[in-house]
């Protein structure tokens, strides 16, 4: 048991979340087997209460510690994209992705939405504009 949750459960909802499996895909091949598992209700609960949480956890730990190594290091070659899906000639929301280019680790990731122009570019340094998003351009700017 974990937090009241048959392990064997969460193993099953973790495994499905972690490989981008779907529930209706393993309803079905359990189903095929004649396996009972959990219903759809239950494995969105876990989902919402445990395993999402724990990735948030478990990414803001590690982007921390990026965080630090960066700045830790004196000199930070930041380079961010950003890639929208368009279903026309306009993208409307899109994932931006800020790495360390000395270090070649992803430190942020956001999903943006555009509106005329936002998200604007941040003055850094002279000459050149920089979006950085989120805890990134804070921690990075206010340093």
């Amino acid at each position: 048991m974990v937090n009241n949750v048959p392990a064997g459960n969460l193993q099953l909802c973790a495994a499905v979340l972690f490989t981008g499996s779907s529930f209706s895909q393993i309803s079905k091949f359990l189903g095929a087997f004649n396996i009972q598992g959990l219903s759809e209700q239950c494995f969105y609960r876990h989902q919402a209460k445990l395993l999402i949480p724990t990735v948030n956890w478990q990414w803001k730990l590690e982007q921390d510690d990026l965080i630090r190594e960066a700045l830790e290091s004196g000199s930070v070659t930041l380079g961010g994209d950003m890639r929208a899906d368009s279903p026309g000639h306009s993208a409307k929301y899109g994932s931006y992705t800020m790495m360390n280019l000395t270090s070649n680790k992803v430190i942020d990731i956001q999903l943006v939405q555009e509106v005329c122009g936002w998200p604007p570019p941040v003055e850094f340094g002279p000459g050149s504009q920089l979006f950085l998003p989120g805890a990134v351009a804070a921690c990075l700017l206010h340093s």
